[in-house]
């Protein structure tokens, strides 16, 4: 729960259940709730249950373009049951999506980030179905990604949300200043047919590329999700006083206790400003080159600042 006090600004609020969403009415829902009908928002917060991630932001770009920023996160649980629980004013659901549209009275910052790096291990998507991953490069998807991953034995049919956090798969989506840019997928589980089972929607020939991190790697590497780029086109003298930073879920069970080295680190770049941090089953926001993705083992953030 998060709860924000500005008497200059204006925000709504608007849900959906189910698994077949109207994303154009629930935007109009929510700008009619915050009061701005026809006034574009500065900053969308979206919560999707999984599996529905990226059908809201096609709808999203679908209406506004990608003018305007999603930052957002996907439903999660304690155990990877399904029980996760989406609320708002009006109901509660287990399947659907909330979303606030925010008009805040005061400049935002944004980043999204992953703390991995790739190794030189790839291959291709030759059959999928769904969210599962059946073959790479014509091999069954989960013999691929042992050998990729240097297990002596095979993966066992079941959850490896677990094991695989380190070892996640992406998908280069572009390039800033030379350098590749990936949106991340977490492995959930292999399958009766061998196949790999992810928390992100893939195609047919896309390359899977192996990602790598370590605790420490994932620890430094999020601190870019508080960075604030001065020649991003702020406005000079402005200060942060506040954050929202989204956060895996699968990358806070991986730091165990250097949760807290986070929380001290991300206070050292902010100050001792408030911010709160849900930690997702999915992470949403705008890549480098103003592409909204749905990603995995991301770091989602808002910054608010003012002079």
């Amino acid at each position: 729960m998060a709860a924000l006090y500005d008497d200059k600004g204006a925000y709504g609020v608007a849900g959906q259940a189910g698994e077949t969403l109207d994303v154009r009415q629930l935007l109009r829902s929510a700008i009619a709730d915050g009061g701005r009908p026809g006034e574009l928002p500065p900053l969308i917060l979206l919560h999707t249950s999984p599996g529905l991630e990226e059908v809201m932001l096609a709808g999203i770009e679908a209406e506004f373009g990608t003018t305007v920023p999603v930052v957002g996160g996907s439903a999660a649980d304690d155990g990877v049951t399904g029980e996760w629980q989406l609320c708002w004013d009006e109901g509660e659901s287990q399947q659907g999506a909330v979303l606030a549209v925010l008009y805040p009275d005061c400049q935002l910052a944004f980043q999204f980030h992953s703390g991995y790096v790739p190794t030189e291990r790839h291959g291709t998507i030759t059959a999928l179905d769904g969210r599962e991953v059946l073959t790479i490069d014509h091999e069954p998807a989960a013999r691929v990604y042992a050998r990729w991953t240097e297990r002596k034995i095979p993966w066992r049919v079941g959850p490896i949300l677990k094991e695989a956090t380190l070892s996640p798969l992406a998908r280069q989506v572009g390039t800033l200043d030379d350098m590749p840019y990936y949106k991340l997928s977490h492995p959930e589980a292999v399958t009766e047919r061998e196949g790999l089972r992810l928390f992100t929607e893939t195609r047919l020939g896309e390359r899977l590329q192996l990602m790598y991190s370590s605790q420490e790697g994932l620890l430094q590497r999020s601190l870019n999700a508080v960075r604030i780029e001065p020649e991003y086109g702020m406005a000079g003298g402005l200060q942060p006083f506040g954050a929202l930073v989204v956060f895996c879920a699968g990358c806070r069970l991986a730091l165990g206790e250097g949760l807290n080295d986070v929380v001290d680190q991300f206070r050292s770049q902010l100050g001792e400003i408030p911010f709160i941090t849900p930690f997702t089953f999915g992470e949403q926001g705008r890549l480098p080159h103003g592409e909204l993705a749905h990603g995995n083992l991301m770091v989602s953030s808002v910054i608010f600042l003012d002079s």
